[in-house]
């Protein structure tokens, strides 16, 4: 595993992903300066932050601290998810074909960024 940070990683996923600080805050439910806090290294996000910045950037938690250089969460329990999410991985699994499934999800993430960039 390389050297690494907290901040090193929120920054990266930050940038990686198109988003100001702001931005960012505003998902997380955070103050900017919080954000600019985390990026410095001046304070590391704490138990809840830590779980909403990582599920905004669909990576574990364990990757934000640098325990591990896979990014990719654990795999959520069908438990988990609301009768809404379930749907959706139901319509996908509906596809018989990979190039399908890719296309529903490419439209799916289209979809999401015009919502985004309405509100």
């Amino acid at each position: 595993m390389n050297k690494c940070s907290t901040a090193e990683r929120i920054r990266e996923l930050r940038i990686t992903n198109h988003m100001t600080q702001l931005e960012l805050a505003q998902r997380a439910e955070l103050e900017r300066k919080a954000i600019s806090r985390y990026e410095s290294g001046l304070n590391t996000p704490g138990g809840k932050a830590l779980a909403t910045l990582a599920q905004i950037f669909s990576v574990s938690a364990d990757y934000l601290l640098c325990l591990t250089d896979d990014p990719t969460p654990s795999p959520l329990l069908e438990s988990e998810l609301s009768p809404l999410e379930r749907e959706v991985v139901m319509t996908l699994r509906r596809f018989r074909s990979e190039e399908d499934r890719r296309r529903f999800v490419d439209e799916l993430r289209r979809f999401i960024a015009r919502a985004e960039a309405t509100s």
